[in-house]
């Protein structure tokens, strides 16, 4: 800087600094993605759950219709596919690695 002249003005909002947000911003932002990943996870993971009792994880597939939709103690009590009404004639227990 030469003798006389001005220095450059520096901003007082940390926020008008180009690249640069105030930290509550910042952790705005990542608690709204967390909060919206977790949605996302749960309604992925919905129709892994039983369709009778709403809690324990499907894991009986009936034949013929192919559907998958509920848990091994539900399937017990089931004649008919929940889906298409098709009647149970044999069930497969599914495994998920």
């Amino acid at each position: 800087m030469l003798p006389g002249e001005a220095a450059p003005e520096i901003p007082s909002d940390s926020a008008t600094v180009t690249g640069v947000e105030p930290a509550s911003s910042a952790d705005d932002r990542s608690r709204l993605q967390v909060a919206m990943l977790q949605t996302e996870n749960a309604i992925l993971e919905r129709p892994l759950i039983c369709k009778v009792c709403n809690s324990a994880p499907v894991r009986e597939l009936y034949l013929p219709c192919g559907h998958l939709d509920s848990c091994s103690e539900c399937t017990k009590a089931l004649d008919n596919c929940p889906t298409c009404c098709a009647q149970i004639r044999a069930t497969v227990k599914i495994f998920f690695a």
